[in-house]
């Protein structure tokens, strides 16, 4: 146990590279499953993946990242939160419509994100 009293499992946007959206909510189900025996009085909160814009140089290292492919990650995650996942320690977030893409912050080139970067010492 690790007593925490929240754990918030937000997307990594990498994930809608590699494999099926069946497959990833099979793994969050397993994840979340694993969190609640190890945390039973811990609150999870699941947080679905969102619309982007990325710029094509992004889409090197996230080449999922499409529209088509934010759906139906958010489909497979809705149906585990509406099965499996309807758990009284888990709710689901859908942050998809509420941010549509007010969230980005617009179209930035490879050096512009490097250059906002913060290279921590070590």
């Amino acid at each position: 146990e690790d007593r925490c009293a929240y754990t918030v499992i937000i997307p990594f946007i990498n994930d809608l590279t590699g494999g099926d959206a069946s497959s990833y909510a099979a793994a969050l189900t397993n994840l979340v499953n694993q969190l609640v025996a190890r945390n039973p009085n811990s609150q999870i909160l699941v947080v679905n993946f969102y619309f982007g814009a990325p710029a094509p140089f992004a889409l090197n290292f996230a080449g999922g990242f499409s529209d088509d492919r934010v759906i139906a990650f958010n489909a497979a995650i809705g149906a585990a939160c509406s099965g499996a996942l309807a758990l009284p320690q888990v709710r689901c977030i859908d942050i998809s419509g509420a941010l549509n893409r007010s969230h980005l912050l617009g179209n930035m080139t490879r050096a512009e994100v490097e250059a906002a970067l913060v290279v921590l010492p070590s």
